[in-house]
């Protein structure tokens, strides 16, 4: 009894460690497919600005009945469903992220390394989503739109409503500085 008790906490830090390495990967290629489209960075943070006549045509597979866009389809009739759905597949795959975090911090079976670890990945999205946060606040405090922060390892990613002119793209670009403790080659700043 006490060996199959035992291959059984095994085979779940196993998932668990396989499921973590999902979502890391799944993050990974997220960000790199980001990136990708955003260009390089230069010394200041980039602002990409996407005007509606850059924007493919839909085919009549990405609408319904009535003519609106679905969600799935990844695109948006307002900027409201735009920030709304982003904030909800963002907090999605972060509690994804945490709860198999926690799942390893309570096995009894987990070594005192991959504990550590951990831990401290949980101490450091517990820090991304008060910068996130924090940033998202000052910006639109500042008046510069509804805004939403996206913090990964050593990178900052911004979406802000409406257009910036290169004042307020600098501004956005402190106030995100500021917070994270960034270099504007860090940080990326897109219009919407």
């Amino acid at each position: 009894m006490k060996n199959i008790h035992k291959n059984s906490n095994k085979s779940l830090r196993k998932k668990a460690i396989i499921i973590l390495m999902v979502v890391a990967l799944a993050v990974f290629v997220y960000d790199l497919s980001q990136s990708e489209l955003k260009g390089s960075l230069t010394a200041e943070a980039p602002v990409v600005s996407l005007d509606d006549e850059q924007l493919p045509e839909p085919d009549d597979s990405t609408t319904n009945e009535d003519s609106t866009t679905t969600a799935d389809s990844k695109n948006y009739t307002t900027d409201a469903e735009f920030f709304a759905s982003y904030r909800m597949e963002r907090d999605s795959v972060r509690d994804e992220e945490l709860a198999v975090l926690d799942g390893i911090i309570k096995d009894e079976a987990t070594d005192a390394k991959t504990l550590a670890e951990a831990q401290a990945r949980k101490m450091d999205i517990a820090a991304d989503m008060e910068c996130e946060l924090q940033a998202e606040m000052l910006l639109e405090a500042k008046g510069l739109g509804e805004a939403l922060v996206s913090m990964s390892e050593d990178k900052m990613n911004i979406v802000i409503s409406g257009k910036l002119d290169d004042t307020k793209a600098s501004q956005a670009a402190d106030i995100c500085a500021n917070v994270s403790g960034l270099g504007y080659e860090n940080i990326i700043i897109i219009d919407r």
